[in-house]
């Protein structure tokens, strides 16, 4: 990392780092990367994505155990949803 640049935070590969010389905030993750000089704005947008990464990382692992990915309750076949 550049001398000027600090490391705030970091979680499931999205990256929150400030540069002091150009009081600028950077969040960065999967090759794209958003700047801005407000620190709520960085902080809102940092979580935002580690939020987004992790509820697809969660999603697909409970599919992969059969699980609807959304709520983790039991997938129920179509013939369970008629009542039949």
């Amino acid at each position: 990392m550049d001398a000027g640049k600090k490391l705030m935070y970091e979680c499931a590969g999205v990256k929150l780092i400030y540069e002091k010389t150009m009081n600028r905030y950077t969040v960065s993750s999967a090759g794209t990367t958003y700047n801005t000089s407000n620190p709520l704005e960085a902080w809102c947008t940092y979580w935002n994505r580690v939020d987004s990464v992790m509820r697809r990382k969660i999603g697909n692992l409970l599919e992969k155990q059969g699980l609807n990915r959304y709520s983790g309750e039991e997938q129920l076949s179509m013939t369970d949803q008629d009542g039949v």
